[in-house]
This record gives C-alpha cells, sequence and structure tokens, in this order.
C-alpha cells in the first residue's frame, strides 16, 4: 500500500472470536548475589563483579546525600582492557539505569526493567563503595523443574549449571535469545 491507498475501515460481522491473555508463570527472584567483588577504577567509578552472568538487576544502598545527586549504573557482561564495563556489543540496547537523590537515604532497585550482566560499573556514588551498598537481583520466570542431572564429570556438570543459567537469563516472561542486547525480543515465544 501506498501512503494514501486503504481499505476502508468496517465492522466485522459474523462470529468474532474471544481475545484471551497467555498466562505465564510470574517472574521471581531466585538467587540473591550478596557478596560481590568491588572496586575503584582508574577513572574513580566503581567496579561490581557479580561473578556470574545472569538477567536481573542491582540493589543498591544509597546513604543519605545532597539532593539532585545523580547516581548511573552501566551493566555488561565483560570488561574492557581498561577494566572498565564494555558495552559495545549491545548494539542499541541501553543497560544503563540512573538514581537521582531526593537527599534522602534510599534503597533503589529497578521495578521494570532488567539487564543480562555480570559487571556494573557505578558513577557519582557519594562514598566508598562497600559490598554491603550492593547485591545483585537474579530474575527467571518461575518455572517447575521436570528433572535435575549430575555426573561424575565435573566438565559435564559445568556444562549443565551453565545451561541452567543460561534458561533462567532467557526465560523472564517470554523466551529470548538473549538477556542484554536489543535483540532480547520475544521471538522463540
Amino acid at each position: 500500500y501506498g501512503l494514501f491507498d486503504y481499505e476502508i475501515p468496517f465492522f466485522a460481522t459474523g462470529k468474532l472470536e474471544i481475545i484471551d491473555t497467555h498466562s505465564t508463570n510470574p517472574d521471581a527472584v531466585v538467587s540473591i548475589f550478596n557478596n560481590p567483588e568491588c572496586y575503584k577504577a582508574d577513572n574513580g567509578n566503581y567496579i561490581v563483579d557479580m561473578g556470574q552472568n545472569f538477567a536481573g538487576v542491582c540493589r543498591l544502598s544509597i546513604p543519605a546525600c545532597d539532593e539532585g545527586t545523580t547516581i548511573t549504573l552501566v551493566h555488561g557482561e565483560r570488561l574492557t582492557s581498561a577494566g572498565l564495563v564494555y558495552t559495545g556489543n549491545l548494539n542499541k540496547a541501553e543497560q544503563t539505569d540512573c538514581f537521582i537523590s531526593d537527599g534522602k537515604a534510599a534503597i533503589f532497585e529497578p521495578q521494570f526493567t532488567y539487564h543480562g550482566f555480570q559487571y556494573a560499573e557505578i558513577s557519582g556514588y557519594p562514598r566508598e563503595l562497600t559490598v554491603d551498598d550492593i547485591k545483585g537481583i537474579v530474575l527467571t520466570s518461575d518455572l517447575d523443574y521436570t528433572g535435575t542431572f549430575t555426573s561424575s564429570s565435573d566438565s559435564v556438570n559445568k556444562m549443565y549449571s551453565a545451561n541452567l543459567w543460561s534458561q533462567y537469563s532467557n526465560f523472564l516472561s517470554v523466551p529470548t535469545d538473549c538477556p542484554q542486547r536489543s535483540e532480547r525480543s520475544g521471538w522463540l515465544g
């Protein structure tokens, strides 16, 4: 159809089908990384290593600070050679959260998003960041297990664990092919 080439809308006649929602298991917190590694990078930002790539968010304890203080969290799967969070593989996706303080102490945990990451780079934090200030919140659809697997081979068990983590990260409401890049649409569902 061209710009002005369209059909006139009309009311359907006959039997209409009822459109229903697709029900799915709710999303849930399935794990919390309580002791990530934290260090200050050369640029003054804090780098947090959760120790595992996953889909979820950071829970950041923010102390009382000047009103208007902006704290930014950038999430990624790898670090650059300079030790900063690498975002070049994200295409057009942004894995950035910003918190603007009202001056009061707060807990910042985004509710309507998630990121695929192992590392977070935090700028604007008003004091020295410690492991007590930040947690990794692992999110996934709350699916029932239908079985488990264990073998006598550590390599095979690690591969099985990697598969489970991949499923955790890619089953958040709808199946996706990755939780971090711009293709995290429901192509598989």
